[in-house]
């Protein structure tokens, strides 16, 4: 098996693994936040298998299995920043799933490489920044604190290393990208497990 396939599973059970573990608290929270954290490690999933079983239709399935989880963690993004604020100044729940009509204009560029990348750059970078802000303000205080810390570490460093440096690191940018990436997907579970059970003592 070569490197990148090890890899490429390693990916696949961390997304496995996120995935259970926030199904895990909203079966118990029945809290949308957690599901659509949950969803989002399912699409992640799903498009690294995609790879695995077809190799004619794995590539077109993992772009759009990358584009509906980041947008689907905007959505997570938008959740979290409403029960943030106090109830009064709530905006409806439902809002939180207009980033979801951006799948539906996906088709226009994804056959166009430059506008799909830029498009998922963005998106995530924005999910980064959000990321940054609101568990600077919020969960940094908390009792897992470390946990989110060491995720957002993680995450920033695949974001940073796959975008940028890519060209410095040369065949070791995909390991650095996909582990940092599925430490970063462990760690965030763990810290909002870590979180339900600091509010539960």
């Amino acid at each position: 098996m070569s490197l990148s396939a090890s890899i490429d599973i390693i990916v696949l059970l961390s997304a496995a693994f996120t995935f259970v573990s926030f199904i895990q608290i909203y079966l118990q929270k029945k809290e949308l936040l957690h599901l659509y954290f949950g969803l989002s490690a399912l699409s992640i999933f799903a498009g690294y298998l995609a790879i695995f079983i077809s190799q004619e239709y794995g590539n077109i399935i993992f772009e759009w299995a990358r584009f509906v989880s980041i947008t689907i963690i905007i959505s997570a993004l938008l959740v979290l920043i409403r029960n943030l604020k106090p109830g009064f100044a709530r905006f409806p729940s439902y809002m939180s799933a207009l980033p979801f009509i951006s799948i539906v204009f996906f088709p226009l560029v994804v056959d166009s490489i430059s506008i799909k990348e830029l498009v998922n750059a963005i998106y995530q970078g924005g999910a980064l920044v959000v990321c940054l802000l609101v568990f600077s303000i919020n969960h940094f205080r908390s009792t897992p604190r470390l946990f989110f810390k060491l995720s957002l570490l993680l995450l920033v460093t695949a974001y940073t290393v796959y975008w940028f440096f890519e060209a410095y690191t040369g065949n070791y940018s995909n390991l650095i990208t996909e582990i940092s990436f599925s430490g970063g997907m462990i760690l965030l579970s763990v810290g909002f497990k870590r979180l339900e059970q600091a509010n539960q003592n």
